[in-house]
């Protein structure tokens, strides 16, 4: 992005780092936006200049040679869903069963094979079925119920059951409209900030919570998640910086300015991960497992921000700049 060079090399890292980690398919499509917006605002990037301008290195040929190993790797994760599933999808069946629980709150979802299975189970405590419980909305259900962010289930039990394949995506759009009629939209919200919480704040650590052999660890994963939880609100305005900087900037010729386009340019590729996480967080829910490879990217925000705030910090101490 900063010098047009590598562009295939870079496609085969994303590609890479997709099939990893799936989330990071919304990064790439946050990027693949913000290049596009740029471009069509700027006249196509022909007036772009100096080694930090993206508009200026990032023509068609490029982004086609860093696109197609990952639409290779979505593509082959799309067959691999189809043949077994039997439905259209793109990386795991479990992600509509997660969305569910996010925008109902339940802890556990399970599904049984026939109505006298579910039956013998609600009435005789049977087990059956498949189940799966989520740890982090039983620390939300665990909080004092006056608390903001405790777990209210959207109808009514911890427990969401129902007949039919755990990953069936008609039989959980009906639950997440059930759930959303139950709420309203300002219940959905708040489900949201409770999800985005649970990566700093509430969700304990795992696997070291449940690591029953070492259970020194914990105690050492907690003070990990206190301290990201210290430079969340750092990251979080460096962000907001980044975004400000970038639409206020304005683009030179002059050394200097080229440096800092390139700065601004790496810092807006972190903002965009960061974003990312975010996003998905609100949508689905977080936890300290799922943001801990986000930490450096919040690490170099809060930097940038606490560097934008040095010199109004040292004005308000009475200190020459």
């Amino acid at each position: 992005i900063q010098g047009g060079r590598g562009a295939a090399r870079a496609g085969l890292w994303a590609a890479l780092s997709l099939a990893l980690r799936p989330q990071v398919g919304l990064f790439l499509a946050l990027l693949g936006l913000v290049w596009l917006g740029s471009r069509l605002s700027h006249g196509g990037g022909k007036n772009g200049r100096g080694e930090g301008d993206w508009r200026r290195h990032l023509d068609g040929r490029r982004v086609f040679l860093f696109a197609a190993p990952v639409a290779l790797v979505l593509a082959a994760s799309m067959v691999r869903f189809t043949v077994h599933t039997g439905r259209v999808g793109g990386v795991a069946e479990s992600a509509t069963m997660n969305l569910t629980a996010a925008r109902c709150h339940n802890i556990v979802t399970r599904s049984f094979a026939s109505e006298a299975e579910l039956r013998a189970a609600l009435e005789q405590g049977e087990a059956g079925g498949r189940r799966i419980s989520l740890p982090g909305f039983r620390a939300l259900g665990r909080l004092d119920p006056r608390h903001p962010l405790a777990l209210r289930p959207a109808l009514g039990g911890e427990s969401l059951d129902f007949v039919g394949p755990m990953g069936d995506p008609a039989i959980h759009r009906e639950l997440r409209r059930r759930c959303l009629r139950a709420t309203g939209v300002a219940g959905q919200l708040r489900y949201s900030v409770a999800n985005v919480a649970l990566l700093w704040f509430i969700a304990r650590p795992w696997p070291e919570s449940s690591d029953h052999a070492a259970p020194e660890l914990l105690p050492w994963a907690i003070a990990g998640r206190r301290l990201a939880a210290a430079v969340a609100p750092l990251a979080a305005l460096g962000m907001l910086g980044v975004w400000v900087r970038a639409r206020g900037r304005r683009r030179s010729a002059d050394p200097p300015a080229r440096e800092e386009g390139t700065r601004l340019v790496g810092l807006v590729l972190c903002a965009l991960q960061l974003l990312a996480m975010l996003v998905l967080s609100a949508l689905f829910f977080g936890t300290p497992r799922l943001r801990t490879p986000y930490d450096p990217y919040a690490l170099i925000l809060a930097t940038a921000a606490l560097t934008w705030l040095a010199p109004a910090l040292r004005s308000g101490l009475g200190r020459p700049k």
